[in-house]
């Protein structure tokens, strides 16, 4: 919105921190002794979000959950597609879909018919999920390729209007809901993870969820500490050059997407700029 009319992008002349969106319910799943009852989703049909994350997958970058799943019998291979066991980095022929819990205190990886039951979707809508969300990918993969970055993975989420008609809901291929790369280092918010996994606070954190995976936030009895000055201005920056990249347009004071990766790939690497 500007001066309290909704425009689109194009006609908007300065970013603006007002947008018009349209409501949706959000329903909990009721939690029963560390198990979630979604139940209600089979009596309340509109108006809501679907307690999913919708994740699709370019590739596999070392560190992906995939692995992991595969590894300790959790995911199957036939599930996903493939026919034999990936390798760290692997870029995908075709991208997989995967979905996890969106409501619940961790996020909790779903196979398909799990997926489909707990929302009490039908085959048709289930299929609708799916291919919105490829055609999203690739429509996300265009796009950025322009700024030469290519789109690892991302995450989506969908709800039903008042007639049960599919609705695209969050944001769309911005940085905080894609898994970029540029020459393969990361162009997310994937930064500040690699930042924070060095943290006390994030051992604190990865400890509470081992002792109680529902109820971890509250043993967690520290708090993250601020983002070093540096990196939070070149984050920042990328987050700016990313937005006047991906539009054409010189919608915020900032370099070139290429010279603020820079300076956070060197302060990862050394701890300093």
């Amino acid at each position: 919105m500007e001066d309290g009319e909704v425009k689109r992008l194009g006609e908007i002349d300065a970013p603006s921190g007002t947008m018009e969106f349209k409501l949706l319910r959000v329903i909990e799943p009721t939690e029963r002794e560390g198990a979630f009852d979604y139940s209600v989703f089979g009596q309340e049909r509109t108006n809501l979000l679907i307690p999913l994350e919708v994740i699709y997958r370019n590739a596999l970058p070392p560190g992906s959950s995939v692995f992991k799943r595969l590894k300790d019998g959790s995911l199957k291979l036939e599930e996903i597609g493939l026919g034999k066991m990936p390798q760290p980095g692997q870029v995908l022929d075709g991208a997989l879909i995967d979905f996890s819990t969106k409501l619940e205190p961790s996020d909790r990886y779903l196979s398909l018919e799990e997926a489909k039951r707990i929302c009490d979707l039908s085959d048709d809508e289930l299929e609708n999920i799916r291919e919105t969300t490829l055609i999203a990918n690739d429509m996300i993969s265009e796009e950025s390729g322009r700024l030469g970055l290519f789109n690892e993975d991302g995450k989506m989420e969908f709800g039903f209007d008042s007639d049960r008609n599919l609705m695209l809901v969050d944001a769309l291929g911005t940085l905080d809901e894609c898994r970029f790369t540029f020459d393969g280092f990361p162009v997310s918010k994937e930064v500040a993870r690699i930042h924070y996994r060095k943290t006390d606070w994030f051992q604190d954190v990865e400890k509470a969820k081992k002792i109680d995976a529902v109820n971890w936030k509250s043993l967690v009895e520290s708090s993250p500490p601020p983002l070093p000055e540096e990196l939070l201005r070149s984050i920042s920056l990328v987050y700016m050059a990313y937005a006047n990249e991906i539009t054409g347009r010189e919608l915020f004071d900032a370099p070139s997407l290429k010279e603020p990766l820079q300076v956070i790939r060197d302060f990862l690497q050394t701890g300093s700029g």
